[in-house]
């Protein structure tokens, strides 16, 4: 009997290295189905016969470690095949990724007989090119950038590789989430712009694989290659600060030089190769997309349905084999992000596989303290209190359009962490929440006064009035809410005071002069996160909203909302009455064309595009593509 154990290269366990495995089986009849489940830690490519077949990576985690199942009937021979599988070891840590030990599991089936495992009886090697333990940062979101040298001549020896010591739980994902597409390659524009810059211009944003194509005068010729989505002064380089690189190294052998790599997607517009003495510079990109099947849609103007159209590239870009908040920069699934792109996908696309799954592989990151960093599995284990409460807000609105009870059951404890958390968190003497301790991040969304980047935890935070806010209490009244229904669904009972809750926040924060919420109790900021929040939390009566409601259209005074939190805002103004949905179209087509007019082919993290953040501000982000579901809700798609 042949039994899949994980495997790997004796002497290799450093971090970033490049196995390449390969294994012989057969196939009696190309009438057969033939079906390889794989399993690694971190990238992996697959090629049956010397075809590349599939590629993927794992940030995951190995008490619910992903496994791939891909249908290779299409690509064997009748009689004898090989497959070989290339490795790409992390093994350092970043934001999106937690170091685990190497290893690859593989199992191939013909018609649900096992013909091949990984054993000690497959065969491995170093990788050709690659420089091993080369350990270069892109940056700390997106980890190890790499270094190929195609001056590399020497042919490793293939040698039987070891069983090692990997303990996993795999996740079960119900075999419905669907293998990434390779679409054809887009070629880009090249300009010389320096002495020794050439510039690649794909004329719009993409999310893929590089290839290229050029000619070296020289043997050993180092190539700088830079990506990103905006340039400064015709060039990507300079652009960046800290230790944000952005690169990748390439050294060309003398004459015809071809690469392609299949393991580092890229979100990016622009190249640029510093180099000398190159010529006949040819560059693409390799597009990955989700095969979402997406609904028939039909906006009623032609604006409308230039924005529908963005917005829906913008997710496509912004989606792996999970959400991704942003292709370029970061390429991670945090909580929020994926909450607006949950709520996108239930009116743009069929089914529920990726909903379910976001769900439940948060639910699997819960921290020593019960709560969810921000985006699992990342390093980065700093708590966004926030971001916690919308996780519940996703759980409900996805039992809401999918009646899945056993996700539910499945995520139901971690519901009850995060709720048990804050409800032991609300403070004795004021019955309030306050700002959680450091580590946490009181972050809400890149506004004056919500991101407090800058705000000093080292101390006590809970009796200090500046570090009580309207956001977090308000979002913890709508999130508890939401938690009693789900657990009525579940058929359970749980009780809190939400009424008391309710009469502290309009005490505390409440301005009955101005007629709106302070953003702290001690300072006169305002803002459409907060008030939008205390509305949709039932704070006021119901002619006290309407007035509220109607100071927030007009702006006056507010700190406006960033395109993250728009969700919030427009539901304030559809809870007080259904007739402001002619303001929230116009809200849209005013900041989604201001967009499109300096030149948006995806939408961006903020309105300020690229100017934000020290000049590193993303143009293609997941969150902001929620026009989709307004102009469905909202009946502006003509098929609906």
């Amino acid at each position: 009997m042949l039994i899949p154990k994980w495997i790997w290269r004796k002497n290799t366990f450093n971090s970033d290295s490049y196995v390449r495995f390969k294994k012989d089986f057969t196939v009696e009849s190309l009438s057969d189905k033939v079906l390889i489940d794989i399993s690694c830690d971190t990238f992996y490519n697959l090629y049956i016969n010397s075809k590349l077949v599939n590629f993927g990576w794992f940030f995951d985690f190995d008490h619910y470690k992903m496994m791939d199942k891909v249908d290779i009937s299409n690509f064997v021979n009748e009689g004898k095949n090989t497959v070989e599988i290339v490795v790409w070891y992390m093994g350092v840590p970043s934001f999106n990724y937690t170091v685990s030990s190497s290893g690859l599991y593989f199992i191939i089936k013909n018609n649900n007989e096992t013909i091949a495992v990984s054993n000690s009886d497959v065969l491995c090697k170093l990788e050709e090119g690659y420089k091993q333990e080369n350990n270069v940062y892109i940056n700390n979101n997106l980890g190890l950038s790499f270094l190929f040298d195609n001056n590399n001549s020497s042919q490793n020896a293939f040698s039987n590789c070891i069983e090692v010591d990997k303990e996993v739980v795999f996740a079960n994902t119900d075999g419905n989430l669907k293998n990434l597409i390779l679409e054809e390659r887009k070629f880009g524009i090249v300009r010389k712009t320096k002495k020794n810059h050439l510039l690649v211009d794909l004329s719009k944003d993409y999310y893929g694989f590089i290839s290229f194509d050029l000619f070296s005068k020289k043997n050993n010729n180092e190539i700088k290659i830079y990506f990103g989505e905006y340039l400064k002064n015709d060039s990507l380089i300079g652009k960046y600060s800290g230790d944000d690189k952005f690169s990748f190294t390439f050294v060309a052998k003398k004459g015809e030089n071809h690469y392609e790599n299949f393991f580092r997607a890229f979100g990016a517009r622009y190249f640029e190769f510093v180099c000398d003495d190159v010529e006949e510079l040819s560059c693409a990109i390799n597009p990955i997309v989700y095969p979402f099947e997406v609904k028939p849609f039909k906006c009623k103007t032609d604006l409308q349905q230039d924005i529908y159209e963005k917005c829906l590239y913008t997710l496509k870009c912004c989606t792996n084999k999970h959400y991704i908040d942003c292709p370029w920069r970061e390429q991670a699934m945090y909580i929020l992000d994926s909450r607006n792109q949950m709520l996108i996908g239930y009116t743009a696309f069929e089914g529920f596989e990726l909903q379910k799954f976001n769900l439940r592989f948060l639910s699997k990151g819960l921290n020593c303290d019960g709560l969810i960093p921000p985006s699992p599995p990342g390093s980065n284990k700093r708590i966004i209190p926030f971001f916690n409460l919308v996780y519940i807000l996703q759980v409900f609105e996805y039992y809401q359009n999918t009646k899945d009870i056993e996700t539910l059951k499945e995520i139901e404890n971690a519901l009850d962490s995060i709720i048990g958390n804050f409800v032991k968190h609300i403070n004795d003497k004021n019955g309030l929440l306050s700002h959680f301790d450091k580590p946490s991040w009181n972050f809400y969304e890149w506004t004056d006064g919500n991101d407090n980047w800058l705000l000093d935890l080292k101390t006590n935070c809970r009796n200090r009035l500046d570090y009580f806010d309207v956001n977090l209490n308000c979002a913890f009244i709508i999130a508890i809410e939401r938690y009693k229904e789900i657990k009525k669904i579940l058929g359970k009972e749980f009780s809190f005071d939400s009424l008391e809750m309710k009469k502290r926040i309009k005490e505390y924060f409440y301005d009955a002069k101005v007629g709106a919420f302070k953003n702290t109790a001690n300072e006169e900021k305002y803002s459409r996160l907060g008030n939008s929040l205390a509305i949709l939390a039932g704070i006021l009566s119901d002619e006290e909203n309407k007035c509220l409601a109607e100071r927030l259209i007009d702006g006056s005074g507010f700190i406006d909302i960033s395109l993250s939190m728009l969700t919030f805002y427009y539901d304030a103004l559809l809870k007080v009455d259904m007739n402001n949905k002619n303001e929230i179209l116009k809200d849209i087509e005013i900041k989604y064309s201001s967009m499109i007019n300096r030149g948006a082919t995806t939408f961006w993290e903020t309105i300020g595009g690229p100017d934000d953040f020290g000049g590193s501000g993303s143009l293609c982000h997941g969150w902001s593509a929620i026009p989709i579901y307004y102009f469905n809700t909202l009946g502006e798609n003509v098929n609906a």
